[in-house]
């Protein structure tokens, strides 16, 4: 048997807000442009943007504490007009030093290694600043004309911008990913998949039981899955070798014939669909799998593989000590000396 979950796990990051992403993204153009002095060219000179800086922090800091007070909404439009005509002017000062710098910089003549650091710089200087004008315009778009950009379209990490938004039913909203695990009957994780912008579940169904059969060699009997996996295209190609492909709810009760639905082999697999639910408890709250601690999909992959393993081996031992315990069971009582 396989069974197949997705479940959501933060992201090593904080809830985002898009004034303290504005502020982010132009503290930050502002250290690295400072630090351009250590490479022969001239870094970013003061004059008003530290103090602006400050503003920001103070603005963002009421805008933060206002909500659900008399007025709030009037306060916080004119709050955000105020925070973004200080952003605009940051913006000006710090993209027309860059603008200077730019031409300094392909004159420059130094050692690869210090190329290459420099080079890494002027490029978070110069994505930053393109990222600053595009937050505050769809900022300014939805606190003023009421358009709202889709999640999937807007910056929610600095730290990781990997991470997207997820809301699975009516659980809390998380800023973070989705992962996708396959349980195999013995309860060993099969496939994992953890793709970027997490996909809905329907789409994954094919692929993750795809991933088993090449890590396993084995093709199972019997697939059971919720309703968010509900996708006709996918379970009919797998009808084709699996005899039983089980999607609880009133999704999958659309795409499974009545005759199926009521057999006494789909109501098992329904009812042992509750295996994978008990993996994702374990997998959070014995493995810490709650809250990614590393950042990017790379490094989250990694940390994701390396509790998969860790939670494999352990497996591997609570099958072991049962075997071990229903062979003493199994013994006959030894024989009472005389």
């Amino acid at each position: 048997m396989l069974s197949i979950d997705s479940f959501s796990v933060e992201a090593n990051t904080c809830w985002p807000t898009d004034s303290s992403i504005i502020m982010s993204l132009l503290s930050r153009v502002w250290r690295c442009g400072q630090k351009l002095n250590n490479f022969d060219l001239p870094g970013f000179t003061p004059g008003c943007v530290e103090q602006w800086l400050k503003q920001l922090k103070k603005i963002d800091f009421e805008m933060n504490c206002i909500g659900g007070k008399p007025g709030a909404a009037k306060k916080l439009r004119k709050l955000y007009s105020q925070y973004l005509d200080i952003a605009a002017k940051i913006i000006n000062r710090l993209a027309g030093q860059f603008e200077a710098l730019t031409v300094k910089w392909k004159a420059l003549d130094i050692v690869p290694s210090q190329q290459r650091q420099a080079e890494a710089i002027m490029g978070i200087v110069n994505d930053d600043l393109a990222a600053a004008v595009r937050v505050c315009g769809y900022t300014g778009d939805r606190v003023f004309n009421d358009i709202v950009l889709p999640s999937t379209e807007k910056i929610l990490s600095l730290s990781d911008p990997c991470a997207a938004f997820i809301k699975k039913g009516g659980r809390e909203p998380k800023i973070g990913y989705k992962p996708q695990v396959a349980r195999s009957g013995n309860g060993f994780i099969t496939a994992f998949e953890l793709e970027q912008g997490n996909p809905a579940d329907s789409a994954r169904l094919l692929p993750v039981t795809r991933q088993h059969q090449r890590n396993t060699g084995i093709t199972p009997n019997v697939i059971t899955v919720d309703d968010g996996y509900s996708s006709k295209a996918g379970r009919d190609e797998l009808l084709e070798e699996i005899p039983t492909v089980s999607i609880s709810g009133s999704k999958g009760k659309k795409i499974t014939s009545a005759e199926q639905w009521n057999s006494e082999l789909y109501a098992s697999a329904r009812n042992m669909r509750s295996a994978v639910e008990s993996l994702v408890f374990t997998l959070r709250y014995k493995f810490s799998l709650y809250r990614f601690s590393r950042r990017g999909i790379e490094a989250v992959k990694g940390e994701m593989t390396e509790k998969i393993i860790v939670h494999n081996f352990w497996r591997i031992g609570v099958i072991k000590r049962k075997r071990e315990m229903d062979n003493l069971a199994s013994r006959p009582p030894a024989k009472k000396a005389a």
